[in-house]
């Protein structure tokens, strides 16, 4: 039984992040904005994350490292931001 407890609550914690995401899109679809870059978006940033905490020794450092490196370039490239136009399910 101990281990069913373990289980569940591992599951839980990791998919914590995937959950939010996900509450994010529902509100960015609801909203009209496709995004389907989401899951790249977070695994990049996941990734230069881990890279900083490494590079500097401390988790929190890392966690700046990955915020200056990927989320602040992000919002300047072009492809990282939802386009204007969207797909309507209205003719006209």
């Amino acid at each position: 039984m101990e281990f069913v407890q373990n289980f569940l609550q591992a599951d839980i914690r990791t998919a914590t992040p995937l959950l939010l995401a996900a509450l994010g899109l529902v509100f960015s679809e609801r909203a009209g904005i496709v995004n389907i870059g989401t899951e790249g978006i977070m695994l990049t940033g996941a990734l230069l994350g881990s890279v900083g905490a490494h590079g500097f020794g401390n988790p929190f450092m890392g966690a700046v490292a990955s915020k200056l490196l990927w989320a602040r370039p992000s919002t300047s490239l072009p492809g990282a931001s939802p386009s204007p136009s969207t797909v309507s399910s209205s003719p006209g």
